[in-house]
């Protein structure tokens, strides 16, 4: 599930940001309350950037609610699944061309939230056939 969460957690700040965000090999980090950071290079590319949230509006269970995007912020709250499954998300965060700083808090059928923090760097192109 929480591989889940941080895919979804990569292609919603690509959404709000689609005219800023520069296509690219992004440096990483996610943090959250009792894990170890996690650090990965990841390639952004323009498709992903433009496709943004369209994955999520495909899934009917899933709604994008009280989206607010600013010149260099973000927030929106998403909320997925069903009487068994249901994960509510809320995000916060800022970014430039070239970064993005991300809070998550995440509850997943009524457990304890989870603080997740992500960041991002571009670092450089994306190599080919990557």
């Amino acid at each position: 599930m929480r591989r889940i969460v941080l895919l979804a957690a990569l292609a919603l700040p690509a959404y709000a940001m689609a005219d800023m965000m520069q296509p690219g090999l992004y440096r990483t980090v996610v943090e959250s309350t009792g894990e170890k950071a996690e650090r990965k290079d990841q390639c952004i590319s323009q498709k992903d950037i433009d496709e943004g949230l369209s994955g999520l509006d495909r899934d009917p269970s899933c709604k994008v609610q009280d989206l607010k995007l600013g010149a260099s912020s973000v927030s929106y709250r998403t909320v997925c699944g069903n009487a068994d499954l249901k994960v509510v998300s809320q995000v916060n965060g800022t970014f430039s061309r070239d970064s993005f700083d991300l809070n998550l808090g995440v509850t997943i059928s009524g457990e304890k939230p989870m603080k997740i923090h992500m960041t991002g760097k571009r670092i450089a192109d994306c190599r080919k056939g990557k």
